[in-house]
């Protein structure tokens, strides 16, 4: 048995932890050497007292170990006091993954070992978290008044315009009309018809108007789409009792919403017809656009993999709710999820985690992922086949994939991968072939250390080899979307997080060396993307000359898309989103404060999630203000009231700003997502409120005597009655994270 006790934080000295390891006798093996290995957030600062001279070891990332020797002791557990840089507050900050190897003289075993995680003190400490600060004065009287202007539609996203009218319209019974290019969004609106308990629509592709039916069309849908959205995505919706239902879509993905929008009043509004519910809609009318024309989801599946069935749920609850890109975090330190053609060992040893002698094999455990390597979260990956039958099905729902490969930091799979293919290569004397994607010298000797503890997870920018990777690897990529007959119109390149000291063998200052370095080796990228017809996209670093409040740099990639989620309070790049939209840059608005969904909805002891940019919950994301962030009330990463004249001195969206601010798009690191039901978890229901917010747009960029945008007290309410019902049963059922405590709207 092993004990994990948390002994306090900020002792002994503040910023740090204290914590106990406890190791039962039982746990050691009397023939041979035993050694403990777990993964951890937190880095060991000192060993304080332990009953044997062992210590808790870093190895490299979150791995650590603790050498047990052998089973000769009589006295009791090994007991190892450590003191951790950082706190611990949340469950999910505990380590995890515990397993003992033990070495005999001719053998080898691996065990997971159960473990008792005691955080009894952090429940005796912990307050309850304090109320947010929100809104207030003027912004909110707004805000909270505007609503009773128009009507709500009872679905999310609201419409631009929403008419209710008296009567109903039964849609049992009635055929579809459409053109065999539209059988996609038939077989959607069929599929809710028969789930809402109706008999499966006969599908005609031709027009009888003397008969009641839905018809679905494409044509100038009436309705002027807000400045930023895309005109291909209006639509426009007329349900009459007696015709039954046109919806008219500027374009193939505006019909596609008008689709959605109709599955959605089927599931929110039931009519009782006959003494029974049956399918069928109020009457009304409506017109819609997108305020946003990027409407995204960001989701890591290299830190823990999920399965295909998971991603095209994923890809259906995106769809449902209007949201048009997927950003998917392919590659990362712990984990290269994506087969390509040539490179096998970026998936046979980048795709794996588990024990390996010297971890060797593979990449070493990771997020508690343990030692076997044959896995599901820690190992797994997409092949050719997979990826391409997700670029289509999301096609399908109007839904861009923009893959992302993390360059040149975040690389460490990559890294290791690409190291194990040149051993097998020069082993098999083809030395040339060896060196031809090596990424990182083995005697470079550069020391640094990223944020997540890795020690050589950069790839070397100075290699053409380095080049030549990325070549490869972006070809294949492009070929997957040709064979998939989908266009690649992108892809994020990473960029961030480069730790200093990763290239140090020159002359220059090493912060001008490396700042030169990243830069020419990220513009050779984005050139490498555009001859494959595919626009760039970059984290915010990519675009700043230096850290900071640093100026717009010049080069290809910073011709890209710049994705801004560095806002954190007094990290120092609070305005860069606006600073870089100012000057020209299109900007994905990724503010981790209210966009990332890995966060913890509350700073409590037991809700899962990080919190080192503070808990992030549904009425946040929904009060998220695109254009005006800091003229809304704003709190730290601790929860405490940011001044106004403290926000005074930051940039300001100019009216050019705003036209470059592209769009909004939730995040899910994968640190935390260890099934599909955590992920689940994490997204909703705060996928509802950025779907809210992207579609319909902020309170202030619409037309005030018809504006029917909700209050917050509103929305929480439509998903109290309406929204979160319906998940329940939606796609096998979601398993989102409960309102707590509700307020009922009057």
């Amino acid at each position: 048995m092993i004990t994990w006790r948390l002994v306090g934080n900020d002792t002994p000295v503040v910023g740090c932890c204290a914590a106990e390891l406890l190791v039962d006798p039982s746990v050691f093996d009397p023939e041979g050497k035993s050694t403990l290995y777990f993964n951890f957030v937190r880095k060991p600062s000192a060993v304080y007292n332990s009953t044997t001279g062992s210590a808790v070891e870093p190895i490299n990332g979150d791995l650590f170990r603790v050498e047990l020797g052998r089973g000769e002791n009589k006295n009791g557990p090994l007991r190892i006091e450590t003191v951790f840089e950082g706190a611990v507050r949340h469950v999910t900050d505990a380590p995890a993954g515990f397993f003992v190897v033990t070495r005999g003289c001719f053998t080898e075993s691996v065990e997971p070992i159960a473990v008792k995680i005691d955080l009894s003190v952090l429940r005796r400490e912990t307050k309850p978290p304090a109320a947010p600060q929100r809104e207030s004065g003027a912004a909110a009287r707004r805000r909270e008044s505007v609503a009773s202007a128009a009507p709500a539609a009872p679905w999310i996203p609201q419409p631009w315009r929403y008419e209710p009218l008296a009567g109903v319209v039964e849609l049992s019974g009635l055929p579809i009309e459409c053109s065999s290019d539209h059988a996609a969004a038939a077989r959607l609106l069929g599929d809710a018809i028969v789930a809402a308990g109706g008999e499966p629509p006969a599908v005609h592709t031709a027009i009888d108007p003397h008969r009641p039916a839905i018809r679905l069309r494409l044509g100038d849908a009436p309705v002027d789409a807000p400045a930023g959205g895309k005109a291909e995505e209006a639509y426009s919706l007329e349900a009459r009792e007696e015709s039954g239902v046109v919806i008219t879509g500027a374009g193939p993905a505006g019909l596609h919403y008008g689709v959605q929008t109709l599955v959605a009043a089927i599931a929110n509004t039931p009519v009782a017809i006959g003494g029974s519910v049956r399918p069928a809609v109020r009457e009304m009318l409506v017109r819609d656009a997108p305020h946003f024309r990027y409407r995204g989801l960001h989701l890591d599946v290299a830190r823990n993999f999920q399965s295909v069935a998971t991603i095209r749920k994923v890809l259906d609850l995106m769809a449902a709710y209007k949201l048009n890109r997927f950003h998917f975090h392919l590659t990362d330190d712990e984990g290269w999820r994506l087969a390509i053609e040539g490179l096998p060992e970026l998936t046979e040893v980048g795709g794996r985690r588990g024990y390996s002698p010297g971890f060797q094999e593979f990449l070493p455990p990771s997020f508690g992922s343990g030692p076997r390597p044959d896995v599901a979260p820690g190992s797994g990956w997409y092949s050719r086949e997979d990826f391409i039958a997700l670029l289509r099905y999301a096609n399908e729902r109007h839904i861009e994939i923009i893959p992302e490969i993390d360059l040149p930091g975040h690389s460490r799979a990559a890294i290791r991968a690409m190291q194990v293919r040149s051993e097998r290569l020069r082993a098999a004397g083809d030395e040339a072939a060896a060196l031809q994607f090596v990424l990182r010298r083995d005697s470079d000797g550069a020391e640094y250390e990223s944020v997540q503890m890795w020690k050589d997870n950069v790839i070397d920018v100075r290699l053409e080899s380095s080049v030549a990777f990325v070549e490869r690897v972006v070809g294949d990529v492009a070929s997957m979307y040709d064979e998939a007959g989908v266009a690649f119109r992108s892809i994020h390149l990473g960029g961030d997080e480069v730790p200093h000291g990763c290239w140090t063998d020159s002359n220059a200052p090493e912060t001008l060396q490396q700042a030169a370095l990243f830069a020419s080796f990220m513009d050779r990228c984005a050139e490498i993307a555009a001859s494959h017809g595919a626009r760039s996209a970059g984290w915010e670093e990519v675009f700043l000359a230096e850290e900071g409040r640093a100026a717009l740099r010049s080069g290809a990639s910073a011709g890209g898309v710049c994705y801004a989620w560095n806002n954190i309070w007094g990290w120092g790049q609070e305005d860069a989103a606006y600073r870089l939209a100012n000057a020209g840059v299109d900007v994905v608005l990724c503010n981790a404060t209210h966009l990332y969904f890995d966060l913890a909805y509350e700073d409590t002891v037991d809700e899962p999630g990080y919190y080192w940019a503070g808990a992030t919950d549904v009425e946040e994301v929904f009060r998220f203000q695109p254009y005006a962030y800091f003229d809304a009330p704003l709190r730290d990463r601790f929860g405490n009231p940011i001044p106004v004249s403290d926000r005074e001195p930051m940039t300001r969206l100019s009216a050019k700003g705003q036209r470059h601010i592209i769009g909004m798009q939730g995040h899910l690191w994968g640190e935390n997502l260890n099934s599909a039901e955590r992920l689940e978890y994490m997204m909703f229901p705060r996928l509802l409120a950025l779907a809210e917010i992207a579609w319909a747009g902020p309170a202030d960029s619409r037309d005030a005597d018809a504006d029917p945008s909700r209050t917050w007290v509103e929305f929480e309410h439509h998903l109290a009655e309406r929204e979160l019902p319906r998940l329940r049963g939606f796609l096998g059922g979601v398993k989102y994270r409960p309102l707590a405590n509700p307020t009922i709207a009057k």
